[in-house]
């Protein structure tokens, strides 16, 4: 292997796994990366195995932060920990029976939030919306075939 394709691996180690900033850190640019692994096999070969093992290691910090934020009593934490990890206590996503499940241009949209706060606002607005509030003016509406502005 190359002293190059051998840098570019010891940084993807390092930092999770991350294509595109590896090949930046190493001086190279990630289309190389991409011919590297079409024309030679001996790097293929290693780079998948680093990347599974940065991408392991990646993954194995970020769910210790998880149980870290579950044991403080973050909700948000403990919810998604236990319908990830808890399956065999019977904590489970819930699948609707084939004949209530909707088209997939009529599914509502996923709102992805940042924080605890905009989550908690998010669940408010549902939570009212399913009970016929009305939405409180300059609010937007998220339906699955656009978006609609609330005037007061």
């Amino acid at each position: 292997m190359k002293s190059t394709q051998k840098k570019f691996l010891e940084i993807l180690l390092t930092n999770g796994g991350f294509i595109g900033q590896a090949a930046k850190a190493a001086g190279i640019h990630r289309t190389t990366h991409v011919y590297w692994m079409k024309t030679d096999s001996t790097y293929k070969q290693k780079f998948e195995e680093v990347y599974q093992e940065a991408t392991e290691e990646l993954l194995d910090e970020i769910e210790c932060k998880l149980v870290e934020k579950a044991r403080e009593g973050a909700q948000w934490a403990v919810t998604f920990f236990l319908k990830a990890k808890g399956r065999k206590r019977g904590y489970s996503f819930k699948e609707e029976p084939s004949s209530k499940k909707l088209p997939e241009d009529e599914k509502p949209p996923t709102i992805w939030v940042h924080t605890q706060e905009e989550a908690e606002i998010v669940e408010s607005i549902i939570s009212d919306a399913r009970q016929g509030e009305p939405a409180p003016p300059g609010s937007v509406g998220i339906y699955p075939k656009g978006v609609q502005m609330v005037t007061g």
